[in-house]
């Protein structure tokens, strides 16, 4: 008989996920440059940008470039400058 793990999947769930953090090199129009994810990021992923004041801007990873992430904000980039912190968002 095997055993059954499924309560133990199920608690897993409830764990705090790790934040995988990386910083906002560049920034132009709505593209924002960011590093520091390196191959844990994926095209379509869902990043935080964190302005030292003011609300936080959600951004898309839309490419890769020099070992980089391309993002695209969903928001406006008011008050974010390079150096910014980037908290790349779970996946569901």
């Amino acid at each position: 008989m095997r055993p059954d793990f499924t309560a133990t999947a199920a608690a897993l769930d409830f764990l705090p996920r790790e934040a995988v953090r990386g910083t906002v090199t560049g920034l132009g129009g709505l593209a924002v440059t960011l590093e520091g994810f390196g191959p844990l990021a994926a095209i379509g992923d869902r990043v935080r940008l964190e302005a030292p004041c003011g609300a936080p801007v959600l951004a898309e990873i839309a490419a890769f470039r020099d070992g980089r992430a391309e993002a695209i904000a969903l928001g406006p980039l008011a008050g974010l400058s390079a150096g910014a912190r980037a908290v790349l968002a779970p996946r569901p």
